[in-house]
């Protein structure tokens, strides 16, 4: 299922089009919070800056698209920071599936056997498939990171946890 819903448009939210604007602003040396999805635009398309064509237009596009244009960066730099990583919606969404499958095939190592079943209901949740991958919000990455808080609290790793917590908190 997340792997089709990767593959489909999304339907109820305009937020990842402001995801990739910011995202290659950030990798390509401009600061997304002095500068809006919206001037970004406008000045990839005349500008030196070294992006491939294909990838100018897609990124104008999407500025145009973007929620709030005309507003600099709204999200924490370290999310920004996991934006630039990919240039195409696909792209964010099965670089999100590779770092839930890695969070949650560690905290399926953290919990006992006789606790593990608990792991299926996150892989199978209705709210995780349609905010994660359908709408995809990168909230998926706050709900991962207190999944292996609360696991490596289990295992009784508490520093751990703690940094887990922290990252949590900082990516909202």
């Amino acid at each position: 299922a997340r792997v089709g819903l990767i593959q489909s448009p999304a339907y109820f939210e305009d937020d990842f089009h402001r995801y990739l604007v910011e995202g290659q602003a950030l990798s390509n040396g401009v600061d997304p919070y002095l500068t809006s999805p919206e001037e970004f635009g406008d000045s990839i398309l005349f500008s030196k800056v070294q992006i491939p064509q294909e990838l100018r237009k897609s990124l104008y596009i999407h500025s145009l698209q973007a929620g709030y244009s005309w507003m600099p960066a709204i999200y924490p730099p370290l999310v920004i920071y996991w934006f630039s990583f990919s240039d195409s919606l696909q792209e964010l969404g099965f670089f999100s599936l590779a770092l839930e499958i890695l969070i949650l095939s560690l905290c399926y190592l953290l919990l006992p056997p006789a606790k593990r079943w608990v792991l299926l209901l996150w892989f199978l949740h209705p709210l995780v498939l349609v905010e994660g991958y359908l709408n995809r919000h990168y909230d998926l990455l706050i709900g991962l990171c207190l999944l292996f808080t609360l696991c490596s609290k289990i295992k009784g790793w508490s520093r751990i946890a703690g940094i887990a917590l922290g990252f949590a908190v900082h990516l909202k």
